[in-house]
């Protein structure tokens, strides 16, 4: 079972959380993302992907966590509570694409994506000086406010490399073709100056 992440805090919503809040959390992430990453490199091992070595926050290691992850992806089915409470929340002109989707990520996969995007920020992070960890704090509506973010690219742009890993999960649990990490680190890439 891989290891959950523990806050030592009561954790709400990024959307509401006030600057100190978010302050907060932004300053135990800082101090705790070198041990989320030794969980990872020591599942990673553990569960015979291979020598904790090959993480070494390396493009080249990305491929390598990629292809370990894609089969752990897990899905489970929604309960009937779930989709209706998700069928409620979303207007009108989506509600029937997303009710044909009655599987949802597992809490150990939800885990790991969380991980796995921090890795992902801390090899582009390795590989540009100019790329630092962020928060933006307004507007309320940005869709990443209070959460920890990539900053330092071109034109102002930001990235949550966890909602990337997130979004290419979702796509490989699909069967779709999506990018792996390191091509998500090449597209990335070309937007550092």
């Amino acid at each position: 079972m891989y290891p959950n992440i523990e806050v030592p805090f009561e954790l709400g919503s990024f959307d509401t959380m006030s600057k100190r809040e978010a302050d907060h959390f932004f300053m135990w992430f800082l101090e705790n993302r070198k041990n989320r990453i030794q969980v990872l490199v020591d599942y990673y091992e553990s569960t015979g992907g291979g020598s904790p070595k090959d993480l070494d926050l390396t493009t080249k290691s990305l491929n390598l966590l990629w292809n370990w992850f894609v089969p752990r992806i897990v899905q489970i089915k929604k309960t009937s509570e779930e989709l209706a409470e998700e069928n409620e929340q979303l207007p009108w002109w989506i509600k029937t694409e997303c009710s044909e989707n009655e599987y949802k990520l597992s809490k150990e996969t939800e885990i790991m994506i969380m991980d796995i995007g921090l890795y992902f920020g801390e090899v582009l992070i390795q590989q540009f000086v100019q790329l630092k960890w962020g928060i933006i704090y307004k507007p309320r509506n940005f869709v990443d406010v209070n959460r920890p973010i990539i900053v330092g690219f071109n034109k102002n742009m930001t990235l949550n490399p966890v909602r990337v890993v997130n979004t290419c999960t979702y796509k490989a649990a699909k069967g779709i073709q999506s990018n792996d990490l390191y091509s998500l680190y090449q597209i990335w890439a070309e937007y550092v100056e």
